[in-house]
């Protein structure tokens, strides 16, 4: 637990945040790139001029939580708290529902002597309530495709605009849903970035607006999954599913706002040049008929309470939300991992037993892993297979699927799994 700075030096760190952000004061520098600049200074450990920045960002209408939560953590740490209760107070406006996160915070400690602080945490359990009363039924979840539509409108303005990464991060980042916002601190980086790639992509983006136009369609098949997945798991959420355009780095992730899918990477077919690409994204490019299986996978992993350390838990992981996918949806996005999975089992296993008690995932998950001919993501089979063989075995079915979705002891479950043993 850090101690509160004496207003002495609040002041100072006052003073000090006034220069440091004077370029947003000078100009109006984008909610995003702000929010950014904030988690950047935080990671640096300047809590003054983070606090400012995301203090900032949120005043220009950031639209995530996570933005005045992060602020106010900050604003804590440089000895503001008085900014903190402000923010704290924005993030639950915004539906900021993590109850346990906000009582868990080290950062947040200092506050919670003070009677305003059980007030904020009545407000993110009503939050988290209402999500859950609205979010319990297949039906009630949305299917956002705003953020692709805003950013064809953007697109055709950016080679004339005189500053082509400022449109972009005000016309579509900064005005885009919260799905998109979520989406960027980890996926699109920056509006510099996301410039970045559509320069150096110029036939594959020109080429794919009418087929991540067709996001929409995939509603039906998608609402029937989730309908699936509700007769096995009568625990089940069902997000908000966001369809955002972003840097080519990302088929799908979650948030605690959605479920956040790069339509970007759907936009293959007949007719799309794929020759600017590099291999692990040549790979990457998806029709948009695979969206529903995506968006199942996605579907899993907002239910998932795993805590994987180890590679076997961390193959689990994504693997076990692969099987779990393959019970309620159509198609699997990673098929050549599959593929080669199974022609080459046995001793994909025999290499993977001596691994996976380490926690290096390296040669077995994202990108990195593709190598030595081998396609990317065969830990993704190998979790999948455990899985697949832990509920095969099971008597008490929605038990099983209980234990996959939350149970740390992945041990355990390959133990009663009994995967592997017939593997030569």
């Amino acid at each position: 637990m850090r101690n509160l700075r004496t207003p002495g030096l609040r002041l100072v760190a006052a003073a000090l945040t006034l220069s440091v952000c004077a370029f947003a004061q000078e100009s109006r520098v984008s909610a995003v790139e702000l929010a950014l600049q904030g988690r950047k200074a935080h990671l640096a450990k300047d809590y003054a001029r983070a606090a400012e920045c995301y203090r900032r960002a949120v005043a220009q209408g950031a639209r995530s939580a996570r933005t005045p939560f992060d602020g106010a953590r900050a604003s804590v740490q440089a000895g503001d708290r008085e900014g903190a209760f402000t923010l704290l107070r924005r993030a639950i406006e915004l539906g900021f529902r993590e109850a346990g996160e906000l009582r868990g915070s080290a950062d947040l400690a200092p506050l919670q002597g003070d009677p305003r602080w059980t007030d904020l945490v009545a407000g993110a359990v009503a939050n988290e309530a209402r999500f859950l009363a609205r979010h319990a039924d297949p039906e009630g979840a949305a299917f956002v495709t705003s953020d692709v539509e805003r950013f064809w409108k953007v697109y055709p303005k950016l080679h004339a605009a005189a500053d082509p990464v400022n449109l972009l991060a005000r016309e579509y980042l900064d005005a885009g849903s919260v799905g998109l916002q979520d989406f960027i601190p980890n996926r699109i980086l920056s509006a510099a970035n996301l410039r970045a790639v559509l320069q150096s992509h110029p036939r594959y983006f020109a080429a794919i607006r009418n087929h991540t136009m067709k996001a929409a369609g995939a509603e039906p098949a998608v609402r029937q999954a989730f309908r699936r997945f509700k007769a096995l798991y009568a625990e089940a959420t069902f997000p908000d599913v966001y369809f955002v355009m972003g840097a080519l780095n990302s088929g799908g992730t979650s948030s605690s706002n959605g479920l956040l899918i790069g339509a970007d990477l759907f936009g293959g077919g007949p007719g799309v040049p794929l020759d600017e690409m590099d291999d692990w994204c040549r790979a990457a490019i998806h029709e948009p008929t695979d969206l529903p299986s995506i968006i199942a996978h996605e579907l899993i992993h907002f239910q998932q309470r795993h805590d994987a350390q180890t590679l076997l838990g961390k193959a689990f992981h994504e693997g076990s939300a692969d099987f779990l996918a393959s019970l309620i949806s159509e198609g699997n996005f990673n098929q050549a991992a599959y593929d080669y999975g199974y022609a080459h089992e046995a001793e994909l296993w025999r290499q993977f037993r001596t691994e996976m008690g380490g926690g290096d995932a390296s040669r077995w998950l994202y990108g990195s892993s593709r190598r030595e001919g081998r396609p990317a993501d065969l830990g993704y089979f190998l979790g999948f297979r455990i899985a697949q063989a832990y509920y095969g075995r099971a008597k008490d079915k929605p038990q099983a699927v209980r234990d996959i979705l939350t149970s740390n002891d992945f041990e355990g479950i390959l133990k009663a799994s009994r995967y592997g043993e017939d593997l030569k």
